[in-house]
This record gives C-alpha cells, structure tokens and sequence, in this order.
C-alpha cells in the first residue's frame, strides 16, 4: 500500500476516529491533522454553502502540502450522515458525488472506524454527547455502513485503533 497523501476518518460519535487520527498523526511522517466536525447552524442554503466551501477547501490544502498526509478528523461523509440529524437529508446531494469523483483522484484513504454499536453505546453512556443519542447511534451506524458499501472511495474498515490494518499505513 503506498502511503495516501489523504486519510479521511469517518464514523459515528464515540467510534475511536479521534483516538485513531492521532495515533496516526504521530505515527506518519510529515503528516497534518485536521479535526473537521463542521457543520452548518441552520439549514440555509447560506450555511450549508460554508460547509461545502470548507470541503472543497481540504482540497486546495491538499494541492499546498505535497509532501504531507493530510489526516482529516471528519470530512464530507459526516455532512451526509448526520444531516438527518438536522431534517434535511443530504445523503444523496450531487454535490458530495461531485466532491468524491475529485477525491478519487488523489491518492486518498477512507478508514472507517465501526467498533460494535455496544461499544459505542457504552462510551456514549460513560462518555456522554450533547448532539446523539443511543438511537440516533443505530440510525447512523446505517448510514455509514450504507455510505460505505456504495462508496467509490479506496476504503478500509477498522474496529479500534489498534486494528493491523492501520500498521500498513504507517510502515510504508
């Protein structure tokens, strides 16, 4: 596996992708890590503009630092999934189609961290969230795992952050 110039974690709340994200920061070389939970304050046409100005953006930044792996904490799935959360279901905006056919250019890598929805619930209730809940953990577990079954992405699935798969990552 060559080492991708883009890593974009994606999961739900309390999945490890924080945990991961940094581990692999300090794993690779030259690497930068970006947390991306953005999302628009309301449903106006305006906010979510900035949000899809901020994704188109990570590219640009990509294209900056050649020589550096970007790590992205977050990026556009997360908008996909969780707008169901904010009533306006952006799972199959044209848009972010358009986003992943540029990514796909790149030499990228799209690891989604899915420990068992036990898990997460467990660290939801230890942890606690101000924006999910249990069910709304199992809704987007749907839709990430949905997301990820029909995405073109160069794509791994992990369950923690000490998964063997991430050693291919770092070690090449």
């Amino acid at each position: 596996m060559n080492k991708p110039s883009l890593i974009i974690l994606e999961g739900t709340d309390k999945s490890g992708k924080s945990t991961t994200a940094i581990l692999l920061s300090k794993k690779i070389k030259n690497s930068v890590l970006i947390h991306g939970n953005i999302r628009p304050y309301d449903n106006s046409e305006k906010e979510r503009k900035k949000v899809k100005d901020y994704y188109r953006n990570i590219l640009k930044i990509l294209r900056i630092f050649k020589n550096k792996t970007i790590i992205l904490d977050r990026y556009y799935p997360s908008q996909m999934i969780y707008s169901i959360k904010r009533e306006k279901d952006e799972f199959k905006d044209i848009w972010y189609k358009n986003l992943e056919k540029d990514i796909l250019k790149t030499n990228h890598l799209f690891i989604y961290v899915r420990p068992l929805e036990e898990s997460i619930i467990k660290r939801l209730k230890r942890e606690g969230d101000e924006y999910v809940d249990e069910q709304d953990i199992k809704i987007l577990i749907k839709r990430y795992d949905n997301f990820y079954k029909n995405t073109k992405l160069n794509k791994i699935k992990i369950t923690s952050s000490d998964d063997e798969k991430l050693k291919k990552i770092w070690s090449t």
